[in-house]
């Protein structure tokens, strides 16, 4: 019998053990202890497809950042919604790290 199938948030990073979801979890503890605000969007069946996984707002910016694990990428439908969001004058993209995050949202702000 075939074993149980992984949804892309539970694959594991490199064979670390990091999951998308706690890529996640650690890229907002990372940006609240720095005093950002994080929301983490939920896909709902009344929410817009797309929709970058962290809301972030931080020194009058908005940041979005679409959470994946090394070696992955947006979809089609992800990177249109990031780019209506950068045509708003935001920032919107892609973060494989907590790294990747906080030079991405603290950009010109010390950390």
């Amino acid at each position: 019998m075939a074993g149980p199938t992984t949804r892309a948030s539970e694959r594991e990073e490199g064979g670390l053990g990091m999951t998308e979801t706690a890529l996640t979890a650690a890229i907002m503890a990372a940006l609240r202890t720095r005093g950002a605000w994080v929301y983490k969007a939920q896909g709902t069946a009344y929410s817009q497809a797309g929709v970058p996984d962290l809301l972030v707002g931080y020194q009058g910016r908005f940041i979005a950042l679409e959470v994946k694990l090394p070696g992955e990428r947006a979809t089609p439908r992800q990177e249109w919604v990031m780019g209506r969001i950068r045509a708003a004058g935001n920032v919107a993209v892609v973060v494989h790290s907590v790294e990747e995050a906080l030079a991405t949202a603290l950009r010109g702000s010390p950390l």
